[in-house]
């Protein structure tokens, strides 16, 4: 992984976005004590936040740039 962080595709402005962004976040991060980088996919990641899949898209291109944040 690069050093440098792979910008959000775009900041979230209302309060629940960025509450939105925080559940992935740290489910992003209980995933990856659990099954680790490798086994990370961007639908756990929803699926852990209570999220759809579209809605992590809208922040992030990859489950890549979710880690890197």
């Amino acid at each position: 992984m690069p050093a440098e962080t792979a910008p959000l595709r775009r900041k979230p402005v209302q309060q629940r976005s960025a509450q939105r962004v925080e559940k992935m976040l740290a489910a992003t991060a209980s995933l990856i004590d659990e099954v680790g980088y490798d086994g990370l996919t961007t639908t756990l990641i929803a699926e852990r936040a209570g999220v759809a899949v579209g809605s992590l898209y809208q922040f992030f291109p990859d489950k890549r740039a979710v880690v890197q944040e």
